[in-house]
């Protein structure tokens, strides 16, 4: 059997509608050392079969994996670490596309600097409206290089594990997995991911379109009322990226990715103060100031100078009746703001 270079993970669960267009750019692609490997989160609807027909037609190497149980998208992310065949892992939403040269452009910079990850440029499709998001074409050879680099921005490229060609080796030797969370799993991987690379490239071309549509997991229409489960998980997630920094202490990236963990964690703050009357169950107060606990001093956050940290650390030193003001105020002056 010939080498298989990559793999491409798509996890499904109930995505008949737009599956087919996702498959097809996968099959289109411009190099043939390649598999698809499709996770079935127990789909109930016909994606599978959908799929089915289209292999039918195709000569590209595609396997689907059928979950026994229905466990999320984190666990069938960690399912592909543990069964791809290729020497690289490239993971595509089930409602996104990829360009026909993804993965050989993605590749050729793979084998040409022996890279751990390669990330492309992507745009973001809205109906007939395109944005692109481009990439400065670099290389990172050294540990941490590329780290520093990547916290220095805002969110670390933690948006999305989409668009990234990731060696497979360095994910099973490090251990890297997903939480088994069925939202928020991302932004850890990422993290843990971003710390241990050595060789990373950035490139200019755009190989991936992220599709926005109302009712994707990432684009939650507004509800009455949200599952205490779902805002557990997204706490734990939270309280996740704290312990994966506290693993880095000492690293000359450390603040850098400290300043980005206490953003995700005051965000999640600002929303369970803001969104509390939609909770299925109340969040204590406790766990708000929990993830407020700011692990560096003023001292090392003066040091590292960046006066959004000091608003930041100053705001998690206040009691939580402060912290509640503020950020029900902050709502009621941005929601006036909109009204004008």
């Amino acid at each position: 059997m010939k080498s298989i270079n990559v793999t491409i993970a798509i996890p499904i669960y109930n995505v008949a509608t737009f599956i087919e267009k996702t498959l097809q750019s996968a099959l289109l692609q411009t190099i043939n050392n390649y598999e698809i490997l499709i996770l079935n989160d127990c789909s109930t609807d016909n994606s599978v079969q959908i799929i089915e027909n289209i292999i039918e037609k195709s000569g590209v190497l595609l396997n689907i994996y059928n979950s026994r149980y229905n466990l999320g998208v984190g666990a069938m992310r960690n399912k592909a670490i543990e069964l791809a065949r290729g020497k690289y892992l490239f993971y595509l939403d089930s409602d996104d596309t990829v360009t026909p040269n993804c993965l050989e452009l993605l590749l050729a910079e793979a084998q040409k600097y022996d890279a751990d990850l390669v990330i492309g440029s992507y745009a973001d499709v809205c109906g007939s409206n395109e944005a692109v998001f481009r990439e400065s074409k670099r290389v990172f050879m050294d540990t941490d290089e590329f780290a520093l680099y990547a916290f220095n921005k805002r969110y670390g490229y933690a948006g999305g594990v989409w668009n990234k060609l990731i060696k497979v080796d360095l994910l099973r030797r490090c251990n890297i997995t997903f939480p088994e969370y069925r939202v928020g799993e991302d932004v850890p991987f990422i993290f843990s991911l971003i710390t241990h690379v050595q060789r990373t490239v950035l490139i200019s071309d755009v190989t991936y379109k992220y599709i926005i549509r109302s009712g994707s997991l990432s684009q939650m229409n507004p509800r009455q009322i949200i599952p205490k489960a779902e805002i557990d998980t997204h706490l734990a997630s939270r309280f996740l990226l704290k312990s994966i920094a506290s693993t880095n202490i000492g690293k000359p990236y450390y603040m850098s990715m400290l300043a980005v963990v206490m953003d995700y964690c005051v965000d999640s703050a600002r929303v369970v103060i803001e969104k509390q009357k939609y909770f299925e169950e109340p969040i204590s107060s406790n766990v708000v100031m929990d993830l407020l606990i700011f692990p560096a001093s003023l001292f090392q956050v003066i040091k590292f100078g960046r006066k959004r940290n000091i608003c930041i650390w100053l705001l998690c030193q206040m009691p939580y009746w402060v912290v509640f003001m503020y950020f029900n105020l902050r709502k009621k002056i941005k929601d006036w703001k909109s009204k004008r």
